[in-house]
């Protein structure tokens, strides 16, 4: 599996501004994109591993880290302390700019000579995937 942290331009910020995805890419070396939005734990183990999936059956995939205006490459375990900072950071994060950021990375995977262009978005980090989707999705 070709995965790794790929640098992303942020959304709204200076030029120099950037913040990290996971990128995974299927064997063919080329697919439909899919934007994987993390869930409160960040891009831990489990979403790396879900990502490395979709990417075995096809796809591009690209999961954002949208805690990274708070704090980088957020990985936490599944367990009480754990949760209780992803709880943390999920009322820290600013909503839009995260739907902003994940937007900017769904076009920066659009962009990628591995995309085909055609990009989807899953996740389930609610209140960031429902704004990435629109209001009619809602």
């Amino acid at each position: 599996m070709d995965s790794r942290w790929i640098d992303l331009p942020a959304a709204g910020g200076a030029a120099s501004a950037q913040f990290s995805g996971y990128l995974s890419l299927p064997p063919s070396g080329r697919g439909p994109g899919i934007v994987l939005v993390q869930e409160i734990w960040g891009v831990n183990e489990h979403i790396r591993a879900v990502a490395d999936q979709y990417a075995a059956d096809g796809y591009v995939v690209l999961a954002p880290d949208v805690f990274w205006r708070l704090e980088h490459r957020v990985d936490l375990a599944y367990d009480a302390e754990g949760t209780a900072k992803a709880r943390a950071l999920l009322q820290a994060v600013d909503t839009a700019q995260a739907v902003d950021d994940l937007a900017g990375a769904a076009d920066c995977l659009r962009r990628l000579p591995a995309a085909s262009g055609k990009v989807a978005a899953i996740g389930t980090l609610e209140e960031v995937a429902v704004g990435l989707a629109g209001p009619e999705a809602a």
